[in-house]
């Protein structure tokens, strides 16, 4: 049985989490902000069961460079203070 988790990257350039294995990225998107936190959330559709394995996002800004884009996924796009902070969510694939 598959269900939704949420989990937490933490801006910066390059961030790996732990989720189970064949987990498949729903949504991503900000939630409870309150200032001066800024927390970007990704859902995915996972299998509990599953082993885990170490999954890694590059985050940039608007105007940031990014290198070995061929090695990248877009997730999505999150912004803050109406838009005044925008960031670029993408996944390493293997």
């Amino acid at each position: 049985m598959k269900t939704v988790w949420k989990f937490e990257l933490t801006i910066n350039n390059e961030v790996e989490i732990t989720m189970p294995r064949f987990a498949r990225i729903l949504h991503i998107d900000t939630q409870g902000l309150t200032r001066p936190f800024f927390r970007v959330l990704v859902w995915a559709l996972v299998d509990p069961t599953e082993l885990t394995e170490t999954v890694k996002f590059r985050i940039a800004g608007t105007g940031h460079e990014i290198h070995n884009e061929n090695n990248l996924s877009y997730i999505g796009t999150v912004m803050f203070l109406d838009g005044a902070l925008v960031f670029h969510v993408f996944k390493y694939t293997k």
